[in-house]
């Protein structure tokens, strides 16, 4: 239990469903989707410490992705490569006729017509009539069975079983074999930690000597997801918040969330029911007679099950397990949209359209992609869309809305009126003003020595630990996470290392001043804080 500062009243301990992130700002880094040399990628990062659900999928609708516990999210347009966060409406899925041939080879596969290696298996006509009788069950459309078992027993929680009709092979007759997939929450395995050694050696070229442990564990174990059976806050309709980017033409973003916020209500806040085995980061072991064959990262969400990783055995190569096993995940989705009637989305990660590694997820339809300037869901087989991508620079990805469109730039004309007319000087005060504002509300978690001291609004903190020209400096760096964030960043804890922003504050005891009362507890996750 953290100990409150000098002069701070005790209270309660941080809720299960707060979320704790540590902003980073804005960094650049080289680009792994083009030749480009130099850090010609940017983005915005933060250290999630701890994440709700919901405000995770808030936040992957406002183009943000993880990787462990950082937290990303592109500058679209001052960037080399845009990408583009895709979805698929997994209930209105139809699969192509190559992804048809993937699960056929995948049946004759399981059947016993093919051997390891993907070569057929020669048999006598009996057994070749015999394998093709229309009364025998699908191997590779068995319907999912989920338990849920939040002790995480590998061993227990099965998502899909098939077994053969025939458990016991004959004399000169295929051997079918047994194909399953096993759930379990995010958690260290040796097994999958080796099979995916194999895998970025043999697919990605990687050195294997170098992929250690601790990279695993960091790429594809450690998340901020809290995994949670209890059911959720219906998800909003994240278009209502509007784009991040700004764009001559189409309205401002700041102008639509005060339209959208003047019409809000106190409507009664309705739930949704978790899926069978909940909310929170997952593996799915896929095995064949036991033998783990590929492994599916992913995180189940309010809306969707988002696709993190997949990797397979090399020697798999001939069965296009990547491909199998996106459509087991969009299986997954529909299923568990029968019990969660807002989880209907497969989330593919990111779209760039000029890198043909990322093509195949344009073959998954209805896809779609979100628009960072209007910030609408659209439709990524659209004609005009496919043009507005070509070239690989960043454009919004429809047309401003029909209505109003003469009025769109108005903000802009009143910014350079009121320029004029009042001096930069006085604009610049209105625009620490607006910074201001934006920040006032934010809730701030003040830590110290490894521990979270305090959650307060920023307003309230400024008063306290964080008044002065390190507050100023600060609240220009908590608006522009606040922007990037969006409805989000309502909710989560921004983290403040007192010992960087203001280590004379914690010379002299933590004297807290006005701040508020929300002291933390356990704030083991946030042990490495450093300044936001």
């Amino acid at each position: 239990m953290a100990t409150a500062a000098p002069g701070a009243r005790r209270s309660q301990a941080i809720p299960t469903t707060t979320s704790i992130v540590e902003d980073h700002g804005s960094y650049a880094s080289s680009c792994g989707y083009c030749d480009r040399e130099g850090p010609t990628s940017k983005s915005h990062g933060m250290h999630a410490h701890v994440c709700s659900v919901e405000d995770y999928q808030s936040l992957l609708d406002r183009g943000w992705r993880r990787s462990g516990r950082w937290m990303y999210r592109p500058h679209l347009n001052d960037t080399c490569c845009p990408p583009y966060t895709v979805r698929l409406d997994a209930c209105a899925f139809a699969p192509t006729k190559s992804q048809r041939k993937v699960e056929k080879r995948w049946r004759q596969y399981l059947d016993g017509e093919l051997d390891d290696d993907g070569k057929r298996v020669a048999v006598d006509d009996r057994d070749e009539d015999d394998s093709k009788r229309a009364d025998e069950p699908s191997a590779s459309s068995a319907s999912f069975e989920s338990t849920a078992n939040p002790s995480g027993d590998r061993e227990k929680t099965h998502l899909e079983k098939t077994r053969s009709a025939d458990a016991t092979p004959k004399a000169k007759r295929l051997t079918k074999r047994v194909f399953e997939i096993r759930e379990a929450p995010s958690a260290f395995d040796e097994e999958e930690y080796r099979l995916w050694r194999r895998y970025q050696a043999s697919v990605h070229g990687d050195d294997e000597g170098s992929l250690g442990k601790s990279s695993y564990r960091r790429f594809l174990v450690d998340t901020p997801l809290r995994l949670r059976q209890a059911p959720v806050r219906e998800p909003e309709d994240d278009e209502e918040q509007g784009g991040w980017v700004e764009w001559a033409g189409y309205a401002a973003t700041e102008q639509k969330r005060k339209e959208n916020d003047a019409g809000e209500t106190d409507a009664e806040t309705r739930t949704v029911r978790a899926p069978s085995n909940g909310f929170g980061s997952f593996h799915h072991q896929y095995r064949v007679d036991g033998r783990l064959v590929a492994v599916g990262v992913v995180d189940v969400l309010p809306k969707c099950l988002s696709s993190k990783y997949f990797f397979w055995e090399p020697s798999f190569a001939w069965a296009s397990l990547g491909k199998l096993g996106a459509l087991r995940e969009i299986e997954w989705v529909k299923n568990a949209s029968k019990t969660c009637a807002s989880l209907r989305y497969y989330y593919l990660g990111y779209y760039i359209h000029e890198c043909p590694k990322m093509r195949y997820k344009a073959e998954y339809r209805p896809s779609e992609l979100k628009c960072a300037v209007t910030g609408k869901w659209t439709p990524l087989d659209d004609p005009d869309v496919v043009r507005r991508l070509e070239g690989g620079s960043f454009a919004p990805l429809r047309a401003p809305e029909a209505a109003g469109d003469d009025d769109r730039d108005e903000p802009k004309k009143k910014d350079a009126e009121k320029t004029s007319r009042l001096g930069e000087d006085e604009v610049n005060a209105k625009r620490e003003e607006d910074v201001v504002s934006v920040a006032r509300d934010v809730l701030v978690g003040m830590a110290a020595g490894g521990q979270i001291l305090q959650v307060a609004p920023f307003s309230l903190a400024r008063q306290g630990p964080l008044g002065g020209p390190a507050g100023a400096t600060l609240a220009r760096r908590i608006e522009t996470w606040r922007r990037a964030t969006g409805d989000a960043g309502d909710a989560i804890v921004y983290l403040v290392d007192l010992e960087r922003v203001a280590p004379e504050v914690v010379a002299d005891g933590g004297d807290s001043g006005g701040a508020s009362d929300e002291s933390a507890s356990d704030a083991s996750d946030a042990s490495d804080a450093s300044d936001a």
